[in-house]
């Protein structure tokens, strides 16, 4: 998942371009608050093969997002309709497949999509953050990513690494991108390159590496078997600052009042600790939307 994880960092920390809209014809209609409730089912998409927050088999998936679509349906008094997607060339790709126009197969369109993540300029003062196009638009923020680098001291910033400290990362993901341009590569030839980030957990249990840098959820992930006692932090980067990214949900443009609806479950849970405590269920530390 190593593309869906990028997806969600490069659309956090730049402004992603409009949605093409060339070659559209008759949508699937995802539907606003009054018909969910009138059918008694809400339609929520979520990734597939994406731990911690959804994965597993389509009739048994698990994890934070999984939860979280539970709580939705229960706040919205109807059952829940899982919708498994599997992550396509872009963000822009998924919005279309999940919510305003569907699968080119079934047309199957969900009422809400989870784990869309926003752009950290637009202002943040309204739950109601922005529409990617007139087709979609963005809404509550419940968690906010951060890269991290987990190792056996805390790494404040990047030039805390020492020389020879050697970390793991996915191949061409913002954290290789990061290691390996960062302070003129200077910690380029001591980085360790895997295609998906659990496939470093050996080396770091017999310790032949010393650490690990990606988005923190992901490290929390993979560190939960791990012995050992790691420091995660979220370092400054040269050229760049701290790097995190709020994720919400989003709805067609025409079912706004249902995204009003997700807003107020999503801030009574925040507000309560219930959202907290879900994500430390799942063995996370929970970060709110903005700091």
């Amino acid at each position: 998942m190593g593309g869906l994880r990028d997806w969600v960092l490069a659309v956090g920390l730049v402004l992603a371009g409009g949605l093409a809209l060339a070659g559209v014809s008759a949508p699937a209609q995802a539907r606003p608050f009054d018909e969910v409730v009138e059918a008694g089912v809400v339609r929520i998409v979520v990734y597939r093969d994406f731990a911690p927050f959804s994965s597993g088999p389509d009739d048994a998936m698990e994890g934070v997002d999984v939860d979280l679509a539970r709580e939705i349906a229960k706040g919205l008094g109807v059952d829940l309709h899982l919708m498994p997607l599997t992550a396509d060339e872009n963000l822009d790709d998924d919005l279309r497949n999940a919510i305003w126009l569907g699968p080119r197969v079934s047309r199957e369109v969900g009422d809400i999509m989870l784990h869309v993540p926003y752009d950290q300029r637009i202002k943040q003062s309204n739950s109601l953050i922005d529409t990617r196009n007139e087709m979609i638009v963005l809404f509550s923020p419940y968690y906010r990513e951060q890269m991290v680098i987990a190792r056996h001291a805390a790494t404040p910033r990047l030039d805390a690494l020492h020389d020879e400290d050697r970390l793991s990362v996915e191949v061409d993901s913002m954290a290789d991108f990061v290691l390996s341009g960062a302070l003129g590569g200077r910690y380029r030839d001591q980085t360790r390159r895997f295609i998906a980030l659990p496939m470093a957990v050996e080396d770091l249990r017999s310790g032949a590496l010393d650490g690990v840098m990606g988005p923190r959820s992901e490290v929390e992930w993979i560190l939960r078997d791990v012995p050992g006692e790691w420091k995660v932090s979220a370092p400054m980067v040269p050229m760049m600052g701290h790097m995190d990214w709020p994720l919400g949900i989003a709805v067609r443009e025409d079912s706004r009042d249902l995204g009003y609806a997700v807003d107020g479950i999503f801030r009574a849970m925040m507000t309560d600790g219930r959202m907290a405590s879900l994500f430390r269920a799942h063995g996370l530390t929970y970060t709110e939307p903005y700091p």
